[in-house]
């Protein structure tokens, strides 16, 4: 089953998308922090994070950074209220989307849904929540 992590220190967003990500189906792990999200990650492997730029002890920009030098870093999903002009020179390569707050709650829920299917795609590797296409039967 994919793996998600909410990583936001407002505990009302955080609930928030964490009940929006278990609704898609998937298993979800919720850090207050930066430093909360590396321990999270330390333990486990995650197919997606959604991380809000501004916390405190360890802020989005820097575990962006730590993230950066991840063997298996998660796809991120940027969830947050800053401007572009704080956000354009953000790593492309671990960021797949940025999403501004006030969010729409079914927007992004399609959203990570996407994201989760875009990955099963590239590795190939289905996981297993995803049913497989029936085989085609043929007539002899």
């Amino acid at each position: 089953m994919p793996r998600v992590l909410v990583v936001d220190d407002d505990p009302t967003i955080r609930s928030l998308l964490r009940i929006v990500v278990e609704r898609q189906g998937f298993a979800v792990d919720a850090a207050a922090d930066g430093i909360d999200a590396l321990e999270h990650l330390a333990e486990h492997r995650y197919d997606v994070a959604l991380v809000d730029l501004m916390m405190p002890r360890l802020n989005g920009y820097d575990l962006l950074r730590e993230l950066e030098t991840s063997r298996e870093p998660p796809t991120v999903v940027m969830v947050t209220a800053m401007s572009d002009a704080h956000t354009r020179d953000l790593d492309s390569k671990l960021i797949h989307s940025i999403v501004r707050k006030p969010f729409d709650v079914e927007e992004i829920g399609m959203l990570i849904g996407d994201v989760i299917r875009e990955l099963q795609i590239k590795t190939e590797a289905p996981h297993d929540n995803v049913p497989l296409p029936l085989p085609i039967e043929r007539e002899a």
